[in-house]
């Protein structure tokens, strides 16, 4: 963990974060209320009419595309009834919680670096993370909840370090209640607790908090909700190692989709799962001893190995990290902010047809144009993996054990 001097915020550095908060914020509104966003934006409002209409079980049942959480369901149907009955614009309507999430995860970063750990890094970088390319064109543009789901994790991570297990996880079931994908690194948060004797009760609080919603769907109709939320594996051949099998030329590799997949990609995606899984738990547990700061160290460890061998990635994914590379490198966390900002950027104007962007399509006729570029990211979160194993991480010194 990289720390600096503590010292009190000037005036003028004051100013700038507030200032840099501002205009994100209005960049991203201005930007969502006069762009349409991706295919994401389409599809939400298609799946609010349907949970709307139709119910949440039907919706899941016709559609395989469908993998959304309950909670994200009846957020989507609420936001397709206030914007038949109001007027206001749905794509808006679908990026302000993101927007506004930025902005949490923004005040609540200013805090632990001004009051709670005041030196862990140079308070001015504050507003470099408040400015960020990656949180503008994924939370202002894209159209996805990708941003809430990285601030639910984020005062998670945040509450450890103030030493609050339950709010930890209320947070992290919050997290879940927004995508899935948090169960990902939950061993973090268990293992930091099981170490400081509260593991149990932060297990029990997250479950209960999660079950007492997806119980109705688990009771009535398990077999759909498991297979639509809990088996999605996300798109093979967008990212990564799958990338590279998918250019070899094997026809039985080429499919770039997330269902009727080959039997070869399925049991490789499954291969490559457990690979990840197996990693967060070794370094869940290795690192559950760290200093309560630590945990930022660890979620950094944990995402950058999720995104050197996950099966796929798509680009609203960038977000998740937040700033928790910020609070271990900034030198590492400069390396993911400009080339998550280069592979946004150039997927995003190659899916307009140009600048400036408003409709983004990823249809199959641009899919080669734009899917070289992942890389670039990818290549990135290899640097900062081996960059981290080099520095020792997965060894938690002395100091930082009670």
């Amino acid at each position: 963990m990289i720390t600096d001097e503590s010292n009190e915020p000037s005036r003028l550095v004051r100013t700038s974060f507030f200032i840099a908060c501002i205009l994100a914020l209005i960049a991203k509104i201005y930007c969502g209320a006069t762009t349409f966003g991706t295919n994401d934006t389409g599809l939400f409002e298609l799946y609010g009419r349907a949970v709307a209409e139709v119910g949440l079980e039907e919706t899941y049942r016709t559609s395989t595309h469908f993998n959304h959480t309950p909670f994200l369901a009846s957020i989507l149907a609420v936001m397709h009834v206030v914007s038949s009955n109001t007027g206001f614009s749905f794509p808006l309507l679908l990026r302000l919680p993101g927007i506004f999430a930025d902005l949490v995860v923004c005040l609540v970063l200013w805090r632990l670096v001004v009051r709670e750990r005041p030196g862990i890094v140079p308070i001015w970088w504050c507003v470099v993370f408040a400015l960020s390319p990656v949180c503008f064109m994924v939370s202002g543009y894209h159209g996805n909840f990708d941003s809430v789901m990285a601030m639910f994790l984020f005062l998670s991570a945040y509450q450890c370090v103030r030493g609050n297990s339950d709010l930890s996880a209320v947070f992290l079931a919050l997290a879940i209640h927004v995508k899935v994908a948090p169960i990902i690194v939950s061993p973090v948060f268990f293992f930091f607790w099981l170490a400081r004797g509260k593991g149990v009760r932060f297990f029990l609080v997250t479950s209960a908090l999660v079950l007492a919603v997806w119980l109705i769907p688990l009771v009535q109709y398990p077999t759909i909700f498991l297979r639509n939320v809990l088996g999605y594996s996300s798109y093979w051949g967008t990212w990564g190692i799958t990338y590279w099998l998918r250019l070899t030329g094997n026809p039985d590799m080429h499919l770039v989709s997330f269902y009727g997949l080959t039997a070869i990609q399925k049991h490789i995606m499954l291969g490559m799962k457990i690979a990840v899984l197996s990693a967060v738990l070794g370094i869940a547990w290795r690192r559950r001893k760290c200093e309560p700061e630590g945990i930022f160290t660890t979620l950094s460890l944990v995402w950058s190995a999720f995104f050197v061998f996950a099966p796929g990635v798509l680009l609203h994914y960038l977000v998740w990290p937040s700033c928790c590379v910020l609070l271990y490198s900034r030198k590492l966390y400069t390396l993911l902010l400009v080339t998550g900002s280069v592979f946004l950027f150039l997927c995003y104007t190659v899916i307009n047809g140009g600048i400036p962007w408003d409709k983004g399509l990823f249809r199959v006729d641009v899919l080669e144009l734009w899917l070289p570029f992942s890389n670039i990211p990818w290549f990135g979160f290899i640097i900062l993996l081996i960059a981290m194993l080099r520095d020792g991480t997965l060894n938690v010194p002395p100091r930082e054990t009670h």
